[in-house]
């Protein structure tokens, strides 16, 4: 819950009323706290996730200003999340910086002797006016959550043993 709460809570300059829908998820991230998920909750989650991927976060970026880029990559996924500040931007014809967690990417550019998959990124590339720095995975939460979506698997709570009392019973059976 905190982790999808920091994500979101990333963007709320882009969610009217962020505080106020988010309310409901805010105990749950509290230690010592009963974990009560409801209605409630529900609906906040799913209204925050719903506003996280509706403009104008999705929107098509537009103006000549620099381009910031956080990738991530997993075995299955790969993620690019486009900043930004003021204004939104074009890839093409603009300058722009790419974060990843790949070290190994920034000595594409360097190094003179590249197999044919390395050149054909070069090659792809070239047709940008790009920089590629390295950006470390703690650092780099936005990418990471999306390129590991469909990675993690839910958490399953387990089947525990109790004993229900008559009165508990017969309250449940009133209701």
């Amino acid at each position: 819950m905190r982790s999808f709460l920091g994500l979101a809570g990333y963007y709320r300059q882009f969610i009217a009323n962020f505080s106020k829908i988010a309310e409901p998820l805010s105990p749950l991230t509290q230690k010592n706290k009963k974990f009560e998920w409801v209605d409630k909750q529900e609906n906040s989650f799913q209204t925050l996730k719903d506003m996280s991927c509706d403009a104008p976060i999705l929107a098509l970026p537009e103006g000549p200003n620099d381009a910031v880029f956080y990738c991530d990559a997993s075995n299955q996924n790969f993620s690019c999340v486009l900043m930004q500040r003021n204004k939104k931007h074009y890839l093409y014809g603009t300058k722009s910086v790419i974060y990843t967690d790949h070290k190994s990417l920034q000595y594409f550019f360097d190094h003179k002797e590249l197999n044919m998959s390395q050149r054909r990124w070069i090659e792809f590339f070239s047709d940008y006016d790009c920089e590629i720095r390295y950006h470390p995975s703690k650092e780099n939460v936005v990418a990471d959550a999306l390129s590991r979506k469909e990675c993690m698997k839910p958490r399953r709570a387990r089947a525990m043993g109790m004993k229900i009392h008559s009165s508990i019973k017969a309250n449940i059976l009133e209701a």
